[in-house]
């Protein structure tokens, strides 16, 4: 085994990423420059922070009604379920789906304010919410099903996210995952202080092909604003954001079934 190959594999092993050191730089320069705290922060822009779910933007609500429904409709006893919502902000969303199929739920968010007021307006004797920043590990094989709307491009460990999803869900659970659609939405004719990279959609199903683990079951186009040429022109009216499927939007919505352990 070459030098280069035996390092892919560590890093794999213990949960790292290669990346080139320019890219590297970049990186830490971005993040340096957003702050820890700010990046964090319940009031970045960046965060939905209703106290009811009538005051949650829609395009987020309709992806959670989706993950509520597709089980519901897949998914024989769901009162059983035991689900993650990684990276869950206020936690209207884990509410949403145990408004649906009335079942267990994890959720974590790097944010103690945004856990605070999931805890204080959307937990329930099923849900539990939790303060943890990435990176992390989970138990193995845990999850019946995971969420994770809008993560993977706040995260230079996108890769090792994905890993740790694959690590807990188990056989034939579910990943619910979301990210920006760089082909309409783009990254770098936009302000998006608090992303990486967004991805086009070949990007996330080569990155979940990887592994050999995952199956592509659906997936849907959604947003909130119009883009024209990759830049942000208006934002849509609530009857506009609904969830299309097979139809590239500005945002993607992915459903994938772990096939293999």
């Amino acid at each position: 085994m070459n030098s280069k190959a035996l390092i892919n594999n560590l890093s794999r092993l213990f949960g790292y990423q290669i990346i080139k050191t320019s890219t590297l730089e970049t990186l830490n320069n971005k993040k340096e420059k957003q702050g820890s705290k700010e990046r964090f922060a319940l009031n970045s822009g960046e965060r939905q922070i209703g106290k009811t779910i009538s005051d949650i933007r829609k395009d987020h609500v309709v992806r959670y009604e989706l993950v509520g429904d597709f089980l519901s409709k897949n998914v024989d006893d769901t009162s059983a379920l035991f689900g993650g919502d990684i990276f869950c902000g206020n936690g209207y969303g884990s509410n949403i789906i145990s408004q649906r199929i009335n079942c267990f739920s994890l959720g974590f968010d790097a944010s103690a304010e945004a856990i605070a007021l999931a805890n204080n307006y959307f937990a329930n004797e099923k849900l539990f919410f939790s303060v943890k920043k990435f990176p992390f590990f989970l138990p193995s094989h845990i999850f019946d099903f995971i969420v994770s709307f809008e993560t993977i491009e706040h995260l230079v460990e996108d890769i090792s996210l994905i890993e740790v999803f694959e690590t807990s869900l188990k056989k034939g659970g579910y990943l619910f995952l979301s990210a920006p659609n760089e082909e309409i939405c783009s990254y770098e004719k936009n302000n998006y202080q608090f992303h990486i990279k967004h991805y086009t959609f070949s990007d996330i199903i080569n990155i979940l092909k990887k592994s050999g683990c995952f199956e592509l079951i659906s997936w849907y186009g959604n947003g909130a604003y119009n883009f024209e040429n990759g830049v942000l022109v208006d934002p849509r009216k609530e009857s506009e954001m609904i969830l299309k499927e097979n139809i590239l939007d500005s945002h993607i919505t992915y459903i994938f079934k772990k096939i293999k352990n």
